[in-house]
């Protein structure tokens, strides 16, 4: 399993979305794992909408020295209407600020 050629495809499902305007995005790791994370706005019904989408490769913690970790697709997507973005801000950030991610000791 190729993490980086994964990762590589991680906002296509943003992207093709009708009238999609990325307006942030970041392929750093996340808590130590690899991810990608996609913000934008796209038309639904005649609505204007924000998203927010983060995609992590987890890996979890080997069963013995030396083995690899199984691997998991973790994902988080966050939508609300575009023009109460501003009211529904702080309790969106809540909510990406509370996604946890982490290996199991």
């Amino acid at each position: 399993f190729n993490v980086a050629e994964a990762l590589s495809h991680a906002d296509a499902e943003a992207e093709v979305s009708t009238n999609f305007k990325r307006l942030n995005g970041s392929k750093d790791n996340f808590r130590g794992f690899s991810s990608s994370m996609i913000e934008g706005t796209y038309d639904l019904s005649g609505q204007r909408m924000q998203t927010y989408s983060r995609i992590v490769i987890a890996t979890g913690t080997p069963p013995t020295p030396g083995a690899r970790g199984a691997q998991y697709l973790v994902q988080l997507t966050v939508t609300g209407f575009a023009d109460e973005a501003a009211k529904q801000g702080p309790d969106i950030e809540a909510v990406i600020k509370g996604f946890t991610v982490a290996a199991k000791n």
